[in-house]
C-alpha cells in the first residue's frame, strides 16, 4: 500500500501545470539547407555559415 497516494497528488499537481501545445514548441532541428546568414541570431554564426556553404553546394558534413 505504500506509494497510494501519489497518483491523487500527482493529478492535482499536473492539473494546475499550464498545457503547452504544439504551436508553442521551436523547431529543435534545422537542416543547413533550410539556413541562410538571416539566420544567425537562431542558429549562430557556425550554423548560418554552413547553411550558406550548402546553398553554394560547397560539401559540408552532414549536421
Amino acid at each position: 500500500k505504500q506509494g497510494r497516494g501519489a497518483p491523487g497528488v500527482i493529478g492535482q499537481v499536473a492539473s494546475r501545470l499550464p498545457v503547452r501545445k504544439d504551436t508553442d514548441m521551436q523547431k529543435v532541428i534545422v537542416w543547413f539547407s533550410e539556413v541562410a546568414r538571416k539566420d544567425i541570431a537562431t542558429v549562430g554564426g557556425k550554423g548560418a555559415n554552413l547553411g550558406e556553404m550548402t546553398s553554394a553546394h560547397i560539401p559540408v558534413p552532414p549536421g
